[in-house]
């Protein structure tokens, strides 16, 4: 058969390279439960009040315990009053410096326990907890008011209250009923030693922000910092320090909530993430499409999309073409670069350096080089293990930011900083300030669960407020634009509901969190991720706006309004401040480049015509940097006239007349009827040969096919590729890389996409080589699970002279 004939086949070597395009951690099929997931559940029991079924879980081990299964031990003994052997296990859980959120639980309950083991209304206070634990509020409220009716002097009586207080501040959504009760706790306590009416009057301070009566918060904070100057101070030394430091640390917020917003702010940015292909259900490794259709699906108005790159994550997989379909769709790419990931120390990144600097420069720049525009955020959670004082990280980062600046101009770079730091201490990221400086931003991150919660009840640790925290000190410090590259809230155990709360909060926050440069905010993730693991334990799994079966949560309908209450980019439109087309002095291709820069982010499209003929292009972002090589529809350019056109809203905002001067492509006219079933292949071989050793390399030119008959939503099923003589191959996903005209759709893919390493499968086990052997021929494949229909009318081919 001439190698001109299509070939139909069954495309066997396609199905584990399709199914392997995901870029998260590894996704695989039904997995028995282990011993680390039946702790996970136990624990998740006990917090629910589920004993008996807590402690069947936690027999799934033996003992000596070890690790989570101590916690759980722990938690089980403290809900049977087993005190001292609560505490035993609690101490040799926390003596083994667990990498756990369950570690802050047990300090906070291990210091309970030690404090009070030895008071008898320990146990009506465990029980206030576990009603909390259970969101019964009704049912804490009355416990704690019986409690503290009996006992209004006794310590335990008065941290119910405080308890109850914050618990309807935070988890009831309450203020009016939380300023209340802090009030009559401060009334009944200012006489007291101890720092009772302090907490109190701290907590009604937060609580009459929240319910929008500032005038009163003043008045409240007046009367908390006259507590501290008088001699109860001179008393306490230490203690007053202490609550002055954090007195300090919010003081700011006055000032924000009187200030009038900005009527030229940009629009707000939202996003989701983790990764940018989602199988269905979660974890099943089947019925793979990209994030883009299910945000559709879901009418999610979000307008970035999160792309994850670990140690763990496989290179093999990471190529281009998602983050330019995200573009295409709509959406601008976020990578959150994790390199050193949680095993980041001075010592580690000093081993590793190398390795790092060389995966940037031939691995991360090829990636993002062709892209539009995008956000890279280095290093999340940089700033710990002693990172924070390391002298060495300034000058690595700001030569990664050199390099990226020489080789990826159109990427924002950031770096991103954990929100750990306590109020008044040394900013933690005192060893980053030049980097930060050098940067196009600075992100930070916000994640919390029921664990994280339960661990304290101060109003000014809770969620929102460490963001403001950080944000003032950022705002302050480098006056930089400002991301929350990613917001996690768990809704797991018993959470649900709560997760909801927590975003509903930010329509009090998000005017103040703005005011400090805040421009963007992203989800993670979009779906749960049932066997993702990580420092929040078992709560990991259920940070999904989504579930794994793809079914809204609350948080959903919650995010979804935010985003539609504060979408504004339709009616602000932005300054177009640089707009550039040039021709390019390439040696080998003589593409067309073209530059512009916004005031703020929108979603734009390019229009490069020459008489009927015409190239689209869309995408989003506040840049945009595009090479252009000739190819339009229905006929390729010539060299000569033709006319630059950018568009924002759909309205046309700059066109410019250009003269290029390319090369001549080669074209040939096919006009084949396809129908491709379930991945099933169409095969071609090319008119000119291609140079193995070219590919992947910059201006190496590109292939392009010209389909009629298809629909766009159709798009996202197909894959095109190279495939050798051998069936070595490699596939790239066709959505990011097409452009139409009326019935016509043409997919151009540069050459120097395909730079990966080429892959053969047999018995689903991959072989992998650098360079395909024999000729190369030109391939597209059906994902789709329903026939796909259309007709190939031409093949281009463009090769640099």
């Amino acid at each position: 058969m001439s190698r001109w004939f299509s070939i139909h086949c069954e495309g066997a070597f396609f199905i584990p390279l399709l199914i392997s395009l995901f870029t998260l951690g590894a996704v695989g099929t039904t997995y028995a439960k282990t011993t680390h997931d039946q702790i996970g559940e136990g624990i998740q029991l006990i917090q629910q009040g589920q004993l008996n079924e807590a402690k069947a879980q936690l027999n799934s081990t033996a003992e000596p315990y070890k690790g989570e299964a101590l916690f759980l031990a722990a938690r089980i003994a403290e809900f049977e009053h087993n005190w001292a052997q609560s505490m035993a296990y609690y101490r040799q859980y926390l003596s083994g410096d667990p990498f756990s959120v369950h570690r802050l639980e047990a300090r906070a309950a291990f210091a309970l326990l030690r404090t009070y083991h030895n008071d008898p209304l320990l146990i009506d206070y465990f029980y206030l907890i576990q009603l909390r634990d259970q969101n019964a509020l009704g049912q804490m409220q009355q416990a704690s008011a019986r409690l503290y009716a009996i006992n209004p002097t006794q310590p335990l009586a008065i941290r119910g209250q405080l308890l109850m207080a914050h618990s309807l501040l935070e988890l009831g959504q309450e203020p009016q009923k939380a300023l209340k009760l802090y009030i009559k706790i401060a009334d009944d306590t200012v006489s007291m030693e101890a720092d009772w009416y302090i907490q109190a009057m701290f907590g009604a301070v937060f609580s009459a922000l929240r319910d929008q009566q500032n005038t009163m918060a003043k008045n409240m904070f007046a009367q908390l910092q006259a507590k501290l100057d008088s001699n109860w101070s001179n008393r306490n030394s230490l203690l007053a320090r202490s609550w002055q430091q954090r007195i300090d640390a919010m003081v700011f917020m006055f000032s924000l909530l009187q200030e009038e917003t900005s009527q030229t702010t940009a629009p707000f940015l939202w996003g989701v993430g983790a990764r940018l292909l989602l199988d269905k259900p979660v974890g099943s490794g089947q019925h793979f499409a990209p994030i883009w259709k299910t945000l559709s699906a879901h009418a999610l108005g979000v307008r970035s999309v999160t792309l994850w790159i670990t140690q763990d994550s496989d290179w093999h997989w990471l190529r281009t073409d998602l983050l330019r379909g995200a573009h295409a769709n709509g959406y601008i790419p976020m990578i959150n670069y994790w390199f050193f990931g949680d095993k980041i120390s001075p010592d580690y990144v000093q081993a590793n350096r190398k390795r790092y600097l060389d995966e940037i420069e031939n691995k991360l720049i090829p990636l993002l080089r062709d892209l539009p525009q995008a956000y890279l955020i280095l290093e999340p959670e940089f700033n710990k293990q002693g990172i924070e004082t390391w002298d060495g990280w300034d000058p690595l980062m700001l030569e990664v930011i050199a390099l990226l600046r020489k080789h990826v101009p159109q990427v924002k770079i950031g770096l991103g900083l954990g929100d750990w730091d306590q109020p008044g201490s040394t900013p933690s990221y005192a060893s980053a300030q030049k980097s930060i400086e050098a940067s196009d931003f600075v992100a930070s991150m916000l994640m919390l669960a029921s664990y994280t919660e339960r661990a304290h009840s101060a109003p000014d640790w809770s969620a929102w407020v460490r963001a403001l925290r950080l944000g003032e000190r950022l705002q302050k410090r480098f006056n930089k634009p400002w991301m929350l590259a990613y917001l996690s809230i768990a809704s797991q155990p018993n959470w649900e509901a709560q997760q909801a709360n927590e975003l509903h909060k930010l329509h009090f926050y998000l005017p103040m969190l703005r005011k400090l440069g805040l421009f963007a905010l992203n989800w993670f993730s979009f779906t749960d991720e049932p066997q993702q693991q990580g420092w929040f334990a078992d709560a990991e799994q259920s940070f999904g706006l989504l579930d794994a079966d793809y079914r809204p949560k609350a948080a959903f309908d919650t995010y979804k309004q935010l985003i539609d209450k504060h979408r504004t980019e339709e009616i602000q439109a932005p300054n177009l401040e640089q707009f550039i087309v040039t021709n390019m002095a390439e040696p080998r291709l003589k593409p067309l480049q073209v530059k512009a820069e916004f005031t703020h982010w929108t979603p734009w499209e390019l229009t490069v015509a020459q008489g009927e003929n015409e190239w689209v292009q869309r995408g989003v972002g506040d840049a945009i940097l595009l090479h252009w090589h000739g190819q339009m529809l229905p006929s390729w350019a010539d060299s000569g006239p033709l006319s630059v056109t950018l568009k924002i809203n759909g309205k046309v905002v700059k066109k410019t007349d250009a003269f290029w001067q390319g090369i001549e492509n080669n074209r040939f006219v096919v006009n084949e009827e396809v129908t491709l079933d379930t991945w099933h292949t169409w095969q071609r071989s090319l008119l000119q040969s291609i140079d193995a050793a070219q590919l992947g390399l910059r201006n190496s030119g590109s292939v392009e096919l010209v389909l009629t008959g298809l629909r766009p939503e159709q798009l996202s099923a197909l894959y095109v590729g190279l495939i050798d003589s051998h069936g070595f191959s490699q596939t790239l996903s066709v959505s990011g890389y097409a452009y139409a005209k009326g019935n016509a759709i043409a997919i151009n893919i540069p050459l120097a996409d395909f730079g990966q390493n080429w892959v053969k499968f047999e018995n689903d086990t991959p072989t992998w080589r650098n360079l395909p052997n024999g000729s190369i021929d030109l391939v597209l494949q059906n994902s789709s699970l329903q026939p796909i229909s259309f007709k190939v009318s031409a093949l281009h081919s463009l090769l640099p002279e």
